[in-house]
């Protein structure tokens, strides 16, 4: 996928600017499972909570070499789902977060350890990647700030919401209550 693959259509009259996805090929379908797995990893980046980012990423399948450095993790996940901005800003965030990864690397070296590298990675992660990129850089082409971690965790909350609600929906009534008498007599029913 290319930059190509964005078509950027400009609302003049309301002066709004909507990217369109020009090639369906970089779509996926998730299941409810891994959809709920990159809420959780997105709020968790929001709320600055390491652990629930490493849940979140074992319940993805991403594993690294070093999970006793969570909060490794945390920062780049809090670098990646930054706000986006000018292409100068972007670049200056770029290198220090890398001058920091590289640091942490003579760290690692200076200790004996292994440097940190990615053990797995499945492929409906390449796609959120990709596509965070492929926003990122029509974002700073057009020297626009973006707040993607704010707009991406509405989301994700609202997923996680909706998700608990169909499941407590979907929850036959607690054993011992009158609606679960009701529903052992069939004299439920449930409109949607």
């Amino acid at each position: 996928a290319a930059q190509g693959n964005l078509l950027v259509h400009v609302d003049a009259e309301r002066g709004a600017v909507t990217p369109v996805l020009l090639d369906f090929g970089w779509t996926v379908s998730l299941p409810r499972t891994r959809k709920l797995a990159y809420c959780q990893l997105v709020s968790a980046t929001a709320e600055l909570d390491a652990d629930k980012i490493g849940s979140a990423m074992r319940a993805l399948g991403l594993t690294s070499n070093q999970p006793e450095h969570p909060e490794r993790d945390l920062a780049f996940w809090a670098y990646y789902l930054r706000d986006t901005g000018r292409r100068e800003s972007q670049r200056k965030e770029m290198d220090e977060f890398f001058k920091q990864r590289k640091e942490e690397r003579r760290a690692d070296k200076a200790a004996g350890q292994q440097t940190r590298r990615m053990l797995s990675m499945p492929d409906d992660f390449m796609f959120f990647i990709r596509t965070l990129g492929l926003l990122r850089g029509l974002a700073s082409t057009l020297e626009v700030r973006v707040p993607y971690l704010e707009l991406l965790c509405l989301y994700a909350r609202r997923t996680a919401l909706v998700h608990s609600q169909q499941q407590s929906e979907e929850a036959p009534p607690p054993s011992g209550t009158a609606g679960a008498a009701a529903a052992d007599r069939g004299d439920v029913s449930r409109s949607s």
